[in-house]
């Protein structure tokens, strides 16, 4: 079976530790930061191929040190097998 799983979360850091939370998150496989502002508040995705490694990584960035908050926002997942046999009726 083939899965694809996407997941954003908002993160919380001070200003200061910024710099060294967000190389953590980028060196993470499948992790991206796509916005930050001023205040250390910044939106995070996960991709993943299931939902174990989307909750393993999703605790790894909870580890990160200084890191204040993580939430999870929004989860989505594709059975991208269930996908073909939709399209091939189609």
């Amino acid at each position: 079976m083939s899965e694809y799983h996407v997941a954003s979360l908002i993160g919380r850091s001070h200003p200061d530790h910024f710099g060294e939370i967000s190389k953590n998150i980028n060196a993470m496989q499948g992790c991206e930061i796509h916005g930050t502002d001023d205040s250390g508040k910044f939106i995070v995705s996960i991709e993943a191929n299931n939902n174990k490694d989307i909750a393993d990584r999703f605790i790894n960035l909870q580890q990160i040190p200084h890191l204040i908050d993580l939430s999870l926002v929004y989860h989505e997942y594709v059975d991208e097998a269930s996908e073909t046999e939709t399209e091939e009726r189609s």
